[in-house]
């Protein structure tokens, strides 16, 4: 990701603007660019906030939905915002295997909120926001097939493991010992 990234950053078509620039001394000029540089930073920060809480109430709207099927209102809810879709999914009641895979696929995609913060981002860099929403479906796609291997081999070493062990107590502990597991 952070790669592709790059190159779109690089590859990108920025807009070069040229202004003049009046004399003045070096110290006055460092300290504009470092005024421009914090507040350019307070409102980047101020503007994701507002997205993250912004889809939070939102996700807490849906919740409170209850005509909406479980099923529904935690897909939505989980789609909207990461951070919550997360502890939305932890207490759950799919499986163990489920909520992984789940998380992993919410992670990667990165929910509603982080498209409109990316989204608020790149318009100003002039930066296509079409190719970003194909490689995070790309990137999605293969954190999900890669969670949902794991799972599938965590589960197959789990009961050769448990065969394994198993056959390990027949052979080395006394039949009472075995009859109390």
């Amino acid at each position: 990701p952070f790669c592709i990234g790059c190159l779109l950053l690089f590859g990108a078509s920025a807009k070069k603007q040229k202004k003049s620039m009046k004399k003045t001394s070096r110290f006055q000029l460092d300290m504009q660019i470092v005024d421009a540089g914090i507040i350019s930073g307070f409102e980047t920060l101020i503007k994701l906030c507002g997205y993250i809480v912004f889809f939070s109430m939102l996700g807490s709207i849906v919740n409170t939905i209850s005509l909406l099927p479980s099923a529904v209102r935690l897909f939505l809810c989980a789609s909207l915002e990461v951070t919550n879709g997360a502890a939305i999914i932890a207490d759950s009641t799919l499986s163990s295997a489920a909520k992984y895979i789940t998380c992993i696929g919410l992670l990667a995609t990165g929910g509603l909120s982080g498209l409109a913060q990316t989204a608020s981002m790149l318009a100003p860099a002039d930066l296509s926001l079409n190719s970003y929403i194909k490689m995070k479906l790309l990137f999605t796609t293969c954190s999900l097939l890669s969670a949902a291997v794991f799972c599938l081999l965590f589960l197959f070493l789990l009961r050769i493991f448990r065969a394994g062990t198993k056959i390990l107590c027949r052979r080395f502990l006394p039949e009472r010992v075995l009859c109390s597991l």
